[in-house]
């Protein structure tokens, strides 16, 4: 069960977590928010409030949201399979491809496109498209040639 207390933190029980199989997703980046809507999408019970607390540690140096190359946007795309299985089977998918794709592709996955290195454009681009695709829009609806 997911509940929250009055402290505004999030309580998981550990046999809800191992009898839900739901798992952070091996070889991608950003898995914490999937396994945090996979999480919701499961629970039983929860408890939420109007505040948002978050401890994120994007700015590690070694952290895999600032190292922006190929292998990046590769485990982006792992993600990304397993994000659309998700949506699809909760019956979410084209509420997230109507209101959140688009920012997310514009205030994400651009900027950190605007990050490579230029001899990894080209198939960083290739990647993107792929991501695209798995929503149904064409990655020039994005992106100016």
């Amino acid at each position: 069960r997911l509940c929250s207390d009055n402290r505004k933190s999030a309580v998981l029980s550990k046999e809800f977590v191992e009898q839900s199989g739901i798992k952070f997703v091996e070889k991608s980046a950003g898995q914490d928010t999937l396994f945090g809507w996979e999480l919701i999408a499961k629970a039983n019970c929860g408890g939420f409030n109007g505040e948002a607390h978050i401890i994120y540690y994007a700015d590690r140096a070694d952290s895999i949201t600032n190292e922006v190359n190929i292998s990046y946007f590769e485990k982006k795309l792992i993600l990304e399979k397993e994000q659309v299985k998700f949506l699809k089977e909760t019956g979410v998918f084209e509420v997230y491809k109507d209101k959140r794709f688009s920012i997310f592709m514009n205030d994400w996955y651009l900027v950190k496109l605007s990050m490579v290195k230029t001899e990894d454009r080209a198939r960083s681009l290739e990647i993107l498209k792929e991501i695209c695709d798995l929503y149904n829009f064409n990655l020039n609806r994005y992106i100016e040639n």
